[in-house]
């Protein structure tokens, strides 16, 4: 299975209302993690970042061709809805075979009316992050099934397969595990309390706490995705005097 995740070009002078003065292009750093996740569980995965090419419609359309996805992944925010909406109007165009998977705010709110447009074939109102891990400790069974000549293509076996398995899933109330890092944290005595504090906001675990000369040690578990910015905040406490390492720990439940 190919899939192409695109990140779309949405221009100011589109009528974008209200929203057009946070349209400043950006990378697509979104796309990432998901793409990264896919690739991990074998999935061919590309990314096209059309902002970059500013909307592009040529290359756009060249990309959809070298690439022949079998899937295209649209984030869907309503500042760019418009630009999304072009990049699915194209993926239809060039590739009509080719089904399209819309996910994030937009589609959360509206999945009704872009299914009744046609402007996706699947919407996805959940974080397409959570979606994207892979599933541990699963037994797969083929049992017979028939094949008929005008329907059953891959795609269609595919999809079906896909549908069976997102079923199995939700009835078996699977848990969903994140990474857990070890974390060490230098820190000068007088702002200890304060780092404690900010670690305990983050569902972190402390561990020890050790002279190392003029500083403190600190070690703490902490999840993952509670780490993030915390580069800044360790700064912004210490008066830029506190530095951390981290390395991966294992994975635990997602604490809610």
């Amino acid at each position: 299975m190919k899939v192409l995740l695109v990140n779309a070009f949405q221009s100011p002078s589109v009528s974008a209302g209200f929203y057009h003065r946070f349209l400043a292009p950006m990378p697509p750093i979104s796309l990432a993690y998901p793409a990264a996740a896919l690739e991990r569980a074998g999935i061919d995965v590309e990314v096209y970042d059309d902002a970059i090419q500013r909307g592009d419609p040529t290359r756009l359309s060249e990309a959809i061709r070298s690439s022949r996805p079998d899937i295209v992944g649209l984030s869907a925010v309503t500042a760019t809805m418009p630009g999304v909406e072009r990049v699915a109007r194209t993926v239809r165009s060039v590739s009509p075979e080719t089904k399209i998977v819309m996910g994030n705010v937009h589609a959360d709110v509206f999945h009704e009316s872009i299914l009744k447009t046609g402007l996706a074939d699947v919407v996805d109102p959940d974080d397409v992050e959570v979606k994207a891990h892979g599933v541990g400790k699963v037994g797969n069974w083929v049992l017979p099934f028939a094949v008929y000549a005008v329907y059953s293509d891959a795609m269609a076996f595919k999809i079906a397969t896909a549908m069976a398995f997102q079923n199995v899933c939700q009835r078996a109330n699977p848990i969903l595990l994140e990474p857990v890092i070890n974390a060490e944290i230098l820190i000068p005595e007088e702002f200890m309390g304060e780092v404690i504090g900010d670690l305990n906001t983050r569902q972190g675990k402390i561990g020890q706490i050790t002279n190392k000369g003029p500083v403190q040690v600190l070690t703490a578990r902490v999840p993952l995705s509670k780490m993030f910015g915390y580069a800044t905040s360790l700064r912004s406490i210490s008066q830029g005097r506190g530095t951390f390492t981290m390395q991966f720990s294992h994975y635990d439940k997602v604490q809610k």
